[in-house]
């Protein structure tokens, strides 16, 4: 996790590529073991996420559950896992997301009648 503090701090402010920051995070990890992996930013009315394995988040609006990150697993229970043996995944199999909260809260006016159009 340190490792992608600092990644982040590496990248250009408004403009950081967490699929980039995953990958330097592995490079500077030299522990040994494997781990899934889940790095999310808000920017405005945007998530932004890149997930491996079977970390990943959840978006709720009004105690329901409006959107959940995908699992990644190479067969049921055995989730992708970065890590420095020869058999881990790697960095380039995680997956990118992007997805409008705003989109949630247009739902939720028109649910209650309301319409900002």
């Amino acid at each position: 996790m340190n490792n992608s503090v600092i990644a982040i701090h590496n990248e250009p402010k408004g403009a950081i590529d967490l699929k980039r920051v995953l990958t330097e995070a592995y490079s500077n990890t030299k522990a040994e073991g494997s781990s899934t992996a889940c790095i999310i930013t808000l920017t405005g009315n945007w998530v932004h996420a890149v997930n491996l394995g079977d970390s990943g988040f959840m978006v709720f609006r009004d105690k329901k559950l409006r959107y959940q990150s995908p699992v990644q697993q190479h067969k049921f229970n055995v989730p992708y896992q970065l890590g420095n043996y020869e058999s881990s995944d790697r960095p380039a199999s995680a997956k990118a997301s992007r997805i409008n909260i705003f989109h949630f809260y247009m739902n939720h006016m028109r649910q209650c009648g309301l319409c900002l159009c």
